[in-house]
């Protein structure tokens, strides 16, 4: 007999649908508001994945900023640790990140590839840049930028996915979907650093 397939195939679409009852008796600890960032959680998730591919770099990013602050939330509740139902909620919600991860690379490296030999203006396709009274207007000092968001994003994430792991478990069913999603992680951030090494922006607008 073969296992189960771990990995929903729309795992916030098919959390969504179980969070009213699952989370139920944890809504009704006046002190656990955990059933509203789940919520809240799925509703960032269900809103990222009802859109198409074309997702731009910066609303991606929002997402997973996002969905990364209501899972720590959550996984700092004391009062949900030992349920079942939230271990799991929280391994989909992980897996599901993991695979944003890999569109804003992949999203990254692209707007890296169209803007290298690009006479456009940056602004296009990144947008107004400041730091303090400095404007940043020089291309590899925006791709700089905008690459180190991204690779902070991932390595927070990362950090976030151990968490998830050692409250799971690693034998256990969401333990198991956690590793796999370690590993895409992993992965990404390779994909990202090669992609850095070898597609240089040249300098000016």
């Amino acid at each position: 007999m073969s296992a189960p397939n771990l990995v929903p195939p729309d795992p916030a679409t098919a959390a969504r649908a179980m969070i009213s009852s699952s989370m139920q008796r944890t809504s009704r600890r006046a002190s656990c508001h955990c059933r509203e960032f789940t919520t809240s959680l799925f509703e960032e998730l269900c809103a990222e994945s009802a859109g198409t591919q074309q997702t731009s770099l910066d609303a991606l990013l929002g997402y997973f900023r996002g969905a990364m602050t209501h899972t720590a939330t959550i996984l700092d509740c004391d009062q949900c640790r030992l349920q079942l139902e939230s271990n799991m909620f929280l391994a989909m919600a992980g897996h599901y990140m993991g695979t944003m991860s890999e569109r804003i690379v992949a999203s990254y490296l692209q707007l890296r590839r169209e803007l290298k030999d690009s006479e456009i203006l940056l602004e296009e396709g990144i947008g107004d840049m400041w730091f303090s009274t400095y404007r940043i207007e020089n291309k590899a000092e925006r791709m700089q930028v905008l690459g180190s968001l991204v690779w902070v994003q991932l390595a927070e994430f990362s950090h976030l996915l151990e968490k998830l792991k050692k409250r799971a478990g690693l034998r256990s069913g969401p333990g198991v979907l956690l590793s796999e999603t370690d590993k895409k992680v992993k992965a990404a951030r390779s994909v990202l650093l090669a992609g850095k090494s070898t597609s240089a922006v040249p300098d000016g607008k």
